[in-house]
C-alpha cells in the first residue's frame, strides 16, 4: 500500500513514494542523511525570557537578519520533532539529533548562507513566540500555510501538500467510521496546530485535547484516554507505520489541502534567500532525495514487530 507526498517543484506537483520498506530497529541499519553537518540540537529555553534586539531595517524596508545571522555564525531553526518524515528524533552514540526533511532543507539554507544550524526543538504553540522574541531565525515544522499566522510571520513557497486524517486505535475501525460517530468523544489535536482547529471546527461536538507535542498526544490515544487524534496525512502514516496497534479511520473530513511552508519574521530578507534555496533544491531533484532519505531513516529507527 503505497503512500506519497506532493512536492511542488517548478510550478508542477510532484508526487513522490514515501518510504515503505520497514528495516530493524538497530542503529545498523540507520541510512546517513543527506546533510554532512550535524546540526546542534539546544536544550528548549523557557519562555517569556528577553528578547533579543529587532533586526534594523534596509533602505528597501526588509530587515538585516541575514546580516545578523552570518555576524552570528550560526542559523537557530525552531521545530517541534515530531512530525515524521519532517523532524524526527533519532538516537545515535546515546545523544537524541533532530533529522527529517526540514532539517534538510534548513541546513542547506545555513549551508548558502555558510553558517552552522542550529536547533530549537520547542511546543508547536511555542514556535511564533520564540521567533518574534528573537530567540529563534527560523520555523520549519511541517508548517501550514494560514491566514491568521501569515499575520505575523512571512511564509516561504510552499513546498509540500498534506491532508488530514483520523488516527485511531486498529481495534476501533468498525466503531469509529464517522465524524458522527465521534461525537461525544476526546479528540485530539496539536496545540496551535491546523488540526486543533479541524476538531473545534469539522467536529464540535466531539472533546477537545489540545497538547503540545504529538507524541504525547499519540500516547493519550494508544493508553485509551482519548478515542481519536487528528494527524496530517504524512505524519499520520509515519505514527500508524510506527505503531501497529493503531490505523487511520475511513472518515473523510471536509478540509482543503495544507501547504508548507518555511516561516520567518515579517519582512525580513531571509526569505529572499530561503525561497532560492528551495526553488535550487527543486529544480535539481535534491528535494525529492531528501524526502524518501527523510523517510527511510525514520523507517529504519522504527521496529518490524
Amino acid at each position: 500500500m503505497k503512500k506519497f507526498t506532493k512536492f511542488l517543484a517548478a510550478g508542477l506537483a510532484l508526487t513522490l513514494v514515501f518510504g515503505l520498506t520497514a528495516c530493524g530497529g538497530g542503529s545498523d541499519a540507520t541510512p546517513t542523511p543527506s546533510a554532512e553537518k550535524t546540526p546542534e540540537v539546544v536544550a528548549t529555553p523557557e519562555a517569556g525570557s528577553d528578547a533579543e534586539a529587532t533586526p534594523e531595517a534596509t533602505s528597501e524596508g526588509k530587515t538585516n537578519q541575514v546580516d545578523e545571522i552570518k555576524a552570528a555564525g550560526k542559523l537557530v531553526m525552531g521545530t517541534e520533532a515530531g512530525f515524521p518524515p519532517f523532524e524526527f528524533l533519532v538516537l545515535k552514540d546515546g545523544k537524541e539529533e533532530i533529522k527529517g526533511l526540514d532539517v534538510s532543507i534548513m541546513q542547506a539554507v545555513a549551508d548558502k548562507l555558510g553558517v552552522e544550524l542550529e536547533i530549537q526543538n520547542l511546543d508547536f504553540d511555542a514556535l511564533i513566540p520564540e521567533m518574534q522574541s528573537g530567540k529563534v531565525d527560523v520555523i520549519a515544522a511541517g508548517f501550514s500555510i494560514d491566514e491568521e499566522r501569515a499575520k505575523v510571520v512571512d511564509f516561504s513557497d510552499p513546498y509540500a501538500e498534506v491532508t488530514q486524517k483520523v488516527v485511531i486505535r486498529k481495534e476501533d475501525l468498525e466503531t469509529y467510521t464517522s465524524i458522527d460517530s465521534l461525537k461525544g468523544k476526546q479528540v485530539g489535536g496539536q496545540k496551535g496546530s491546523v488540526q486543533e482547529d479541524v476538531v473545534t471546527d469539522v467536529m464540535p461536538e466531539s472533546e477537545l485535547l489540545a497538547l503540545g507535542k504529538v507524541g504525547g498526544l499519540v500516547l493519550e490515544l494508544k493508553t485509551g484516554r482519548i478515542e481519536a487524534l487528528v494527524l496530517e496525512s504524512v505524519i499520520a502514516e509515519s505514527y500508524v507505520k510506527a505503531n501497529p496497534e493503531l490505523a487511520i479511520a475511513e472518515i473523510e473530513l471536509p478540509t482543503p489541502v495544507e501547504e508548507y511552508a518555511v516561516a520567518v519574521p515579517k519582512n525580513s530578507d531571509l526569505l529572499d534567500v530561503v525561497n532560492e534555496v528551495l526553488a535550487e533544491l527543486k529544480e535539481s531533484g535534491e528535494l525529492d532525495q531528501m524526502n524518501v532519505e527523510a523517510s527511510a531513516l525514520f523507517d529504519s529507527t522504527q521496529s518490524d514487530e
